[in-house]
């Protein structure tokens, strides 16, 4: 899913028609996906340099 939301540019209703779930499902996924990424590698919040 984080795949397919980041890279192949779905947004979350198409990724949730394809899979046959409700949007919310999907913006679920979404943010349990992005928050084991962010323990696996180990990081901290995204800072952007100005």
């Amino acid at each position: 899913m984080i795949y397919l939301f980041y890279y192949e540019g779905y947004q979350a209703a198409e990724i949730a028609s394809v899979l046959g779930v409700p949007t919310a499902t999907v913006h679920t996924r979404l943010a349990r996906g992005r928050a084991k990424l962010k323990d696996i590698l180990g990081g901290t919040e995204y800072e952007q340099s100005v």
